[in-house]
């Protein structure tokens, strides 16, 4: 299994449940792009916002509206197409494609598994070899857990941010080699998140 889709279902399994979950097995990778009638979804691709016209293969700068929240990339990161339906942001870091790209951060929601954040938080550590940081932080006013593992690839994420909001979980991870500070990134996303609805 490639190792992009390797980390993102891990996440994916996180976010309904990080004990006894089965991962999702999308198959081999795609050749074709998803903006490609034939393609697979399992494959993103880099888009520009809707309505904002073709996909773009440059990165992408300023605020970025997604379904009940929007966030800036960081520099240098693109907007892509999501792999899964519980996904509701992607970006990867210096390629349109997945298998090209230097790092990942993406957002999946899902009802909670656990009663808190903080026990989702324990739950996801335990399963990545992380830790829980001791300090909550802010999701645009949300109470915000964050778990640091020291994964230096895609195969597992480096850094979790977990919120909850109108019974749904929120986990913003990220995952990349360990030359890109994806962690600086999920910050940067972390900052300039804005709830929309």
């Amino acid at each position: 299994m490639p190792r992009l889709l390797i980390a993102c279902s891990i996440l994916a399994c996180a976010a309904v449940a990080v004990t006894g979950c089965e991962r999702e097995n999308p198959g081999p990778a795609p050749s074709k792009p998803t903006n490609s009638p034939a393609a697979p979804v399992t494959q993103p691709v880099a888009t520009a916002p809707a309505g904002a016209g073709p996909a773009a293969a440059a990165p992408q700068t300023g605020r970025q509206q997604f379904d009940e929240f929007s966030f800036e990339l960081p520099p240098g990161w693109l907007r892509v197409d999501p792999d899964r339906a519980k996904t509701k942001a992607m970006i990867l870091l210096g390629a349109p494609r997945w298998d090209q790209a230097k790092g990942l951060i993406k957002v999946d929601v899902a009802g909670p598994a656990f009663p808190t954040p903080q026990a989702m938080a324990q739950g996801l550590a335990g399963g990545v070899d992380g830790r829980v940081d001791p300090a909550t932080l802010e999701l645009d006013g949300q109470p915000c857990v964050r778990v640091t593992a020291g994964s230096t690839d895609l195969t597992k994420p480096r850094g979790v941010l977990i919120a909850y909001r109108n019974n749904q979980a929120y986990m913003l991870g990220a995952a990349g080699p360990e030359q890109t500070d994806v962690l600086a990134a999920l910050e940067h996303v972390r900052a300039t998140w804005k709830w929309t609805r």
